[in-house]
């Protein structure tokens, strides 16, 4: 059963459409002021307040719910404006019939509701616990002091890991289409997330060059990478060309063939030409035969 918070509406308008948001399936809760201490914004499914300037009460409202805003006033027109520039969904002069502004209740609503089931469930990637009603994250039942909007955008990338979002994905979703900011705005707050997710907590958020990002439960990555970074082309699977096996190793189909080249045999060794050469024996001069021991020199002319 959604809620519907009514803020400063008048008494009279107030019981009447209590009665009429009741016939339509609501629960209707009334405050004064905003915000409203004894009230949990995390449970208010619509708002719609009697408000005598819409801008500022759309400001402080958005710091804390995300859902549908229905604003009346007496305001001028360029102060409604203002209004739905700073996150209203509906801003209408005062003078407009109970019926009208039940109708655009009701409308809001029927769209809402499918995104508001969805919020109400819980989420777990990894041993990431994600409990969007309590706006609690735990990791090993220890909880992880995450801001507002870095917890909104963990929710979206758990929800549907393994997804690739675009940044004006994330853009809209988180901070709503009325966002005036760059999507330079979700690279900060990926940043911070990225710091604040322990080791224990199994997952990842991957950078896809020129698309965005992605959360990944890291048992179920096909390869270990680098925290934060993706293959070539947007595959994670790819490493320099090479395409791995969920256990990263090359498929047999597609490794490489190896051939053995058997050992060639060591040829005889060659003699080191620097070793000395045996020095070769000195020649032995003839000796003169002896003379015949009866010749005598013949005597001269």
């Amino acid at each position: 059963m959604p809620t519907v918070l009514l803020i400063d509406v008048p008494e009279a308008r107030a019981l009447g459409l209590e009665e009429r948001l009741a016939v339509d399936g609501c629960l209707v809760r009334r405050a004064t002021g905003w915000p409203a201490e004894s009230f949990d914004a995390t449970e208010v499914d619509l708002v719609l307040a009697y408000t005598a300037n819409p801008a500022a009460l759309a400001l402080a409202l958005r710091r804390l719910n995300r859902a549908p805003l229905v604003l009346v006033t007496d305001a001028a027109p360029t102060d409604r404006v203002a209004a739905l520039t700073c996150g209203a969904d509906v801003c209408l002069a005062s003078v407009e019939s109970d019926p009208v502004v039940e109708a655009h209740v009701v409308s809001l609503l029927r769209r809402w509701q499918p995104r508001v089931r969805h919020q109400l469930e819980t989420v777990q990637v990894g041993d990431l616990f994600l409990d969007p009603p309590a706006r609690r994250a735990q990791v090993g039942g220890e909880d992880l002091e995450l801001r507002p909007r870095e917890f909104d955008l963990l929710v979206a990338l758990a929800r549907s890991a393994g997804r690739a979002f675009r940044r004006h994905e994330l853009l809209d979703q988180v901070w709503g289409p009325r966002f005036s900011g760059g999507v330079n705005t979700v690279d900060v707050h990926i940043s911070w997330l990225r710091q604040k997710l322990p080791v224990a907590a199994r997952v990842r958020i991957t950078t896809l060059r020129g698309v965005g990002y992605r959360l990944d439960e890291l048992s179920q990555l096909p390869s270990a990478m680098p925290p934060g970074e993706e293959g070539p082309a947007g595959r994670p699977d790819l490493i320099d060309g090479g395409i791995l096996s969920p256990n990263g190793a090359v498929p047999a189909a597609i490794a490489p063939a190896v051939t053995t080249v058997p050992a060639r045999e060591s040829p005889e060794p060659v003699p080191d030409s620097s070793e000395a050469a045996p020095e070769s024996p000195e020649p032995v001069p003839d000796s003169p035969e002896p003379a015949p021991e009866n010749s005598k020199p013949t005597p001269a002319g």
